[in-house]
């Protein structure tokens, strides 16, 4: 198998030989009057509900860290209510600053911090979603267009075929049943057009779902240089660049949370150093006295029964369900990738045999016509080599499109597609 660089390199190269070769309809040509693939994702972007929520929910993290964060300043309670039967007005004031709380303020400081990072990591991820959803339907509607395109194509070869079948019967060298089989072939040829017609319509409303707009100017879809296929992984760089993927990240973040959590729990077992300043008008023995005091206190709330001490085992229990999980966020990430890129390599060598099988098919298609004329073919062979080479090209067609669709997921998932988008739109400009 290629499974190095190079090869893989080599393997692009060659697929956009076959998109030129085997995909010269509208979809696939008039590079320059493509709008950039860079371009169209940011469209989709910018009108995605589920980024700008994403947005929305990092800001409401930044916000809550500077709530946490007010634990490090002093706290004011006041309470105040009628005394003395009502006829006069008692109040309470206390001013509170934690001296030492035994990192529990610092924990919770922590996890806020952690949580916003999540956000961070949770909006690239969207990001590189909705982009391959953008990229998805694009190639989509190009590969309906061209399938719909070849069946047209089939269909006109099999009605040239119906028109020999009817002279035949005419002239009484056949009977009605080879017509009716040539007929039977048409409504196949009917059959197909109807579901790719449905594909592409489908397509076509999720395009307008996401860019709000017809697809009138699909991208250029062999746009996928040199920057995008060295990110893909290899054997030396698929760690790395798993480490460093949002995915990856959010759950090492749910880690930390879970680290941070123990440390609080711990904390709220010890009482807290406070320093208070405490305010007082009050009802003693009948007359409304004024109190006031400044002192340094130990402070903690024990909560029912054992829960604070018992608080702490399910968060070390936690601690371990987020390291399994984040071992098993590695592992899932890893198998896709090589998966992804395996397919790629293969459906590189099946291009190249779907290829050769094409072109003894085109053989077999003249040799065919020359036996019939001679009277050595029936109109059966003649309808089953022509089945068998449109079959050919369509699944040549899914295959490159396939090709295209694999390294845009890899990169998705790596968290690095509107990334790596723009590099290719610079590149070219440049």
């Amino acid at each position: 198998m290629m499974t190095s660089m190079s090869a893989f390199k080599r393997f692009s190269s060659v697929a956009l030989i076959l998109a030129s070769a085997c995909l010269s309809s509208p979809a696939f040509s008039e590079q320059e009057e493509k709008t950039a693939l860079a371009d169209l994702v940011n469209l989709g972007l910018s009108l995605n509900p589920r980024v700008h929520a994403a947005v929305a929910e990092l800001n409401s993290a930044k916000v809550n860290i500077e709530v946490e964060e007010g634990g490090y300043w002093p706290s004011l309670s006041i309470s105040a209510g009628p005394e003395n039967g009502l006829s006069e007005l008692g109040y309470d004031l206390a001013l509170t600053q934690m001296l030492y709380d035994w990192g529990e303020t610092d924990s919770k400081v922590d996890v806020a911090t952690a949580q916003m990072k999540q956000k961070i990591y949770s909006l690239l991820m969207v990001r590189s979603d909705v982009s391959l959803e953008v990229i998805e339907a694009s190639l989509d509607i190009a590969l309906a267009n061209k399938q719909l395109t070849l069946v047209g194509d089939y269909t006109e070869r099999l009605k040239k075929i119906l028109s020999l079948a009817e002279k035949r019967m005419r002239g009484n060298f056949s009977d009605r049943a080879e017509l009716s089989r040539v007929r039977q072939a048409i409504s196949y040829a009917g059959q197909q057009q109807a579901f790719l017609t449905g594909e592409l319509k489908d397509a076509e409303w999720r395009y307008m779902n996401l860019l709000h707009r017809q697809p009138t100017d699909l991208p250029l879809l062999t746009e996928m240089n040199d920057r995008l296929i060295d990110k893909l992984p290899n054997e030396e760089s698929i760690k790395k660049l798993i480490d460093a993927s949002p995915k990856y990240m959010e759950a090492r973040e749910d880690l930390y949370i879970a680290v941070a959590n123990v440390q609080t729990a711990q904390a709220a077992e010890r009482p807290n150093l406070v320093l208070q300043a405490q305010a007082q008008r009050r009802e003693i023995d009948g007359e409304l006295t004024d109190d006031s005091s400044v002192a340094v206190r130990f402070q903690m709330e024990l909560g029912q029964g054992l829960s604070n001490f018992k608080r702490t085992d399910m968060q070390r229990i936690q601690v371990e369900a987020a390291q399994w999980n984040l071992d098993s966020v590695a592992l899932e990430m890893e198998r896709d990738i090589y998966s992804n890129k395996e397919s790629v390599t293969a459906l590189y060598h099946q291009q190249n045999a779907i290829k050769e099988q094409l072109q003894q098919t085109k053989i077999l298609i003249h040799t065919y016509q020359a036996q019939f004329n001679a009277g050595l073919r029936t109109i059966e062979e003649l309808l089953s080599v022509e089945r068998e080479n449109y079959e050919l090209i369509s699944q040549l067609v899914n295959n490159i499109i396939e090709s295209y669709r694999l390294p845009y997921r890899s990169a998705s998932a790596l968290g690095i597609l509107p990334e790596l988008l723009i590099e290719q739109k610079n590149t070219a400009l440049n």
